[in-house]
C-alpha cells in the first residue's frame, strides 16, 4: 500500500507543479509549497526509515491521505490553471496611517512576547539559561499567546511595508520580529514567517526572479535549516548539558546523518508526524464528530473558544493526539479532519 501511496503522490504531484509554475511564472507558488511541504514528508515517509514507525498505516488512514491528494493538490492546481490572475500589491492610500499602525502592531507583538518570557522564566532572554528555554519554548500564558504568536502575521506586514516604501527601519523591524522567538529557543514562528514570506513573494517579490537570485534564495535557505536543525539538537542537549543524539531518538535507519544529523532531524519533525497522524486515527477509529471538529481551525483558530474551559477540556478529553514520541509531537494538519 505504501508503494501505491508513492505511486498516487508522484503521478499527482509532478503534473500539478508544472501546470502550477506555467500559469503563475513563479517556481514558488502555493501548489509548489504544498508539496514541498506536505507531499514530499508524506512520500518519504512511506520509506519507513525510523525504527519508531510501524509496518504499515491503519486503513482509513490510507484513505485519508489519498483524499489530501485531491483535496489539496489537484484541485488547488484546477483553481490556479482556470482562475489565476497575474496580481501586484498596491500601496496603502494612506502610507502614514498605515506605517503608524503596523509598526504599532509589531512593537505590541514584540511586547507581549517578552512579557511572556519575564511571566514564565523570570527574565527577558531565557535563552542563555538553556533549561528554562527548553520548558517554555513553545508555551505561553492564555491571554498573552494571542499576541505573542503574531510574530509571522507582523513579520509579512513589515515586509510588505518594506517592498512599498523601501525604508530601513521596515527591515530592522523585520529582523526583529523574526528573531524575538529565539530568545526562547523557539523554532516554529521564524519558519511560519519564512512559508508566508514564500507565499507572498510571487506577487510581491524584492528582486528578480532569476536562476541566480533562485539560487542565492535557494542557499540561504539551506543555511537556515542547517542552523535550525543544529539549534534543535543543542536545545535538545541544553548546549552541551547531555548528549542525546537525534538520530538515536528516532532510531533513524539509514547510516548518513549529514550536517547537524539534518536528515534525521527533517524525517523526525515531517515524516514522522503521519506516524503520529496514524496512531491518533487508530485510537479514534469508529468515533465520529459528524464533521464538527473539522472546524475547530473556526472554533479554536479564529473564535478561540479554546480559551472557554468547557470546550478546551472536551477537546482534550475526546480528541487528544497519539504521540509516538517525544522527538516528534504533531499529527499534521489532518489530525481533526
Amino acid at each position: 500500500m505504501d508503494t501505491v501511496l508513492q505511486a498516487f503522490i508522484f503521478l499527482a504531484a509532478v503534473p500539478c507543479a508544472l501546470i502550477a509554475i506555467k500559469k503563475t511564472r513563479s517556481i514558488i507558488n502555493p501548489v509548489t509549497l504544498m508539496i514541498g511541504l506536505f507531499f514530499v514528508p508524506m512520500f518519504f515517509a512511506a520509506f519507513r526509515l525510523s525504527g519508531l514507525q510501524s509496518s504499515t498505516w491503519d486503513y482509513e488512514t490510507y484513505v485519508a491521505l489519498i483524499c489530501t491528494i485531491g483535496t489539496w493538490l489537484i484541485i488547488p492546481t484546477l483553481a490556479i490553471a482556470l482562475f489565476y490572475k497575474k496580481a501586484t500589491p498596491t500601496a496603502p492610500r494612506n502610507r502614514e496611517a498605515f506605517l503608524y499602525a503596523y509598526r504599532s502592531f509589531s512593537l505590541l507583538v514584540i511586547s507581549f512576547y517578552f512579557l511572556g518570557n519575564h511571566l514564565q522564566a523570570g527574565m527577558l532572554l531565557p535563552i542563555f539559561h538553556p533549561e528554562v528555554a527548553f520548558a517554555i519554548h513553545d508555551e505561553f500564558p492564555g491571554g498573552v499567546r494571542f499576541f505573542a504568536r503574531a510574530t509571522p502575521a507582523a513579520a509579512v506586514l513589515s515586509y510588505l511595508a518594506f517592498y512599498h516604501y523601501r525604508r530601513k527601519i521596515d527591515v530592522v523591524i523585520f529582523l526583529a520580529l523574526f528573531l524575538t522567538p529565539l530568545s526562547r529557543l523557539s523554532r516554529i514562528d521564524p519558519a511560519i514567517t519564512i512559508i508566508a514570506i514564500a507565499l507572498i513573494y510571487p506577487i510581491a517579490p524584492l528582486f528578480k526572479q532569476t536562476l541566480r537570485n533562485y539560487t542565492v534564495i535557494a542557499a540561504s535557505l539551506i543555511a537556515l535549516l542547517l542552523a535550525g536543525s543544529e539549534l534543535g539538537n543543542q536545545r535538545q542537549n541544553r548546549f552541551g548539558e547531555y548528549e542525546f543524539k537525534y538520530a538515536e531518538m528516532i532510531k533513524w535507519k539509514p547510516e548518513a546523518v549529514g550536517p547537524s544529523e539534518v536528515w534525521p532531524v527533517l524525517y523526525g519533525y515531517t515524516a514522522l508526524s503521519f506516524e503520529n497522524l496514524d496512531a491518533t486515527i487508530a485510537s479514534h477509529n469508529g468515533r465520529f464528530t459528524y464533521v464538527l471538529y473539522s472546524f475547530d481551525w473556526l472554533y479554536s483558530g479564529f473564535l478561540k473558544l479554546n480559551w472557554i474551559t468547557p470546550y478546551e477540556r472536551a477537546r482534550y478529553e475526546n480528541f487528544q493526539r497519539e504521540i509516538i514520541s517525544g522527538a516528534a509531537t504533531v499529527p499534521t494538519a489532518l489530525f481533526p479532519f
